[in-house]
């Protein structure tokens, strides 16, 4: 068997220090990270830029999956099972009691989408059919098939929240793109 991709869980905060084991002993890892711009807080200004009241803002790398690191090994030598010693373990990625593997396409396409050494917060992953406003019908599985909703919001995740008139109230849910077909007028 050949060494492929999967996932390793950390415990929250732990991310750095178990990378840097990791990679210590020997392990090819991948931990994408995202590029985001964000407001300096006011406690970070200095008095002249507290006085012209405009919003600083800086460049930001954060994780894109936070907690989750993408390491590669072969499942038929076991030492993979050393892992789970490293110090911030929290678990594996399981499938049949075993760390599932990866596509090595999924790590390529997030390793393609990066410009230096981070892919960008505006990437869209995913192309969504839908604006805000429009007015759409539930076609997933389960009880809420077949009604009617209105989007109110997208993420750039491909989730998005639906308001549905229910019980007499208006009910927000959040939904994957494939559940939700647009009503053509």
């Amino acid at each position: 068997m050949t060494a492929s991709w999967h996932i390793v869980r950390s415990v929250h905060g732990a991310d750095q220090a178990m990378r840097k084991a990791l990679e210590r002993v020997g392990y090819e890892l991948y931990y994408p990270l995202r590029r985001v711009e964000r407001p300096i807080p006011k406690r970070e200004l200095s008095p002249k830029q507290r006085k012209h009241h405009g919003i600083f803002t800086r460049m930001f790398h954060e994780p894109l999956f936070p907690c989750y690191i993408f390491v590669r090994f072969d499942l038929s030598d076991g030492k993979w099972r050393e892992i789970s010693r490293v110090l911030g373990f929290y678990g594996f990625a399981l499938y049949d009691g075993m760390p599932a593997s990866v596509d090595d396409s999924v790590v390529s396409g997030l390793k393609a989408l990066e410009d230096n050494g981070a892919i960008p917060g505006q990437t869209e992953v995913k192309k969504l059919p839908f604006n805000i406003g429009d007015v759409v019908t539930l076609i997933g599985d389960g009880a809420l098939r077949g009604l009617t909703a209105r989007v109110q919001d997208l993420d750039e995740r491909g989730r998005i929240s639906v308001l549905i008139a229910m019980m007499g109230r208006q009910v927000t849910i959040n939904l994957a793109a494939e559940d939700l077909e647009k009503v053509v007028a």
